[in-house]
Order: C-alpha cells, then structure tokens, then sequence
C-alpha cells in the first residue's frame, strides 16, 4: 500500500492530477481515502512506521555481528594462547573473508539505495506519471546499467548495447525519441497517463461549447481522469 500511495500523491502534487477517492489495504483492512491530503497523511505515517522498523532490524542485526564478532576474536585468543597455529591462521582467515562479506553488504545496500533514488526522482520529473513511470524504470534498467560509485560518491549510467558513459540520463531519455508514450507531454493515454492529450487540452477543453467541444471526448476524460474533467468544467 505505501509505495503505491506515495507515488499516487506524488503524481498528484507534480501535475494536480489524482483520482478520487483511492482505496489501500491499511494493516488488513481495507480503507478509503476521499482526499490526496488524507492519503498523503497516511502515507507519512506509514513510512515512518516502516523506517522505524527497519531501524529496528538493522540494530538487532548488528548486535548480533557483534556479538558473532566478539566469539570469533575469543576463539582466536584461545587458540593464540593454545599456541595452536593452524587454528589461529584459520580463524584469521574466516574472520577476514567475514569482515569482507560484511562490507560488501553495506556496500550494496547503498548502492542500490541510491540508484533507486536516483531513478525515481529522475522518472518523477519526466515520466507521464502512474503506471507508465514503473514502465519507465523497467525500461531505463533493461537499456542501461547504473550503478554509484561509492568512493567517488556519483552515479554511473553506462549503455548496455554500445558500452558508452551516459552523463545525462534525463537527456538521453528525453532526446532519444524511443519512451515518448512514457513521458511527460507524450503520446500516452488511458487511466496511467497523466501528461499525454489531455494535458494538451487547456485551449480546446471539450466541456466548453464551442468548436472544441466533444461529447465523446469528455466521456473518455471522465471514465480515465476525473479529476481533469472537474478541472477543465471550472474553466467553462
């Protein structure tokens, strides 16, 4: 439910553009939500309910390395005081590879924390917007590899199919001429879309009489987004 509801509200603050009410299941209960301030509430208490945990399991996980840690080294001085030397070399050798697993971990925790950061903001920003922004990063993430390096501290976007740097991603997207259907201000229709035709429509709003106006048009605004139709029927 949360991601889903964050990404509904973001939609929502970046074009003004969400359906309502939205329907979530909320600890296993269904639950509707009538406005995009209630949902983005919700939302926020979620995501600190989630963090909070996370927390959680992380302290409970490193304690228990602690304390896996802590038996190694005694093990270690045991076998030290024991002067038995193939133990000791070999429990060196463990902790060593365990010291490096452990670090390997962390590393691509991070890693993929901050690709998946890197990613969304960028979709946020130039994707149309629903489902079609998932589409995106299916896309994006099959066409190219991106990865952070870590002591550099910056995201690297390489072409899979020519091997090339890709120093803006934003860029290559926008200009290729390949996601169209999936941008903002695209081709794209249908209940995903959120900056395809219908973003068009401020000077030839269908609900207007007039030479724009279009019975059949504003029956598809309507059944797709129904926030749009109130918005373009207050320009009437």
């Amino acid at each position: 439910m949360l991601l889903f509801a964050i990404k509904a509200y973001n939609d929502f603050t970046k074009k003004g553009v969400l359906r309502m009410p939205q329907e979530f299941e909320v600890d296993g209960k269904k639950q509707v939500f009538y406005t995009a301030e209630e949902l983005a509430a919700n939302a926020l208490e979620e995501k600190t309910k989630r963090e909070q945990a996370e927390r959680e399991r992380d302290e409970l996980l490193s304690k228990d390395a602690e304390k896996q840690a802590l038996i190694k080294q005694a093990e270690i001085d045991k076998a030290k005081a024991d002067n038995d030397v193939a133990t000791m070399a070999r429990l060196m050798e463990e902790q060593k590879a365990e010291s490096l697993a452990l670090i390997e971990k962390r590393d691509n925790a991070i890693k993929s924390e901050k690709v998946n950061v890197f990613l969304s903001a960028d979709v946020n920003k130039f994707g149309a917007g629903g489902n079609l922004n998932n589409d995106l990063e299916t896309l994006i993430k099959a066409r190219f590899d991106i990865d952070y390096n870590i002591d550099d501290k910056v995201i690297v976007v390489r072409d899979k199919q020519s091997g090339q740097l890709v120093p803006n991603l934003k860029k290559h997207i926008v200009e290729s001429g390949n996601y169209d259907q999936y941008l903002s201000g695209g081709s794209a229709s249908g209940a995903g879309a959120k900056g395809g035709e219908f973003a068009q429509l401020n000077d030839k709003n269908p609900f207007k009489k007039g030479e724009h106006f279009n019975l059949t048009k504003q029956a598809e605004i309507v059944r797709s987004n129904p926030s749009l139709a109130a918005k373009l029927k207050s320009q009437i």
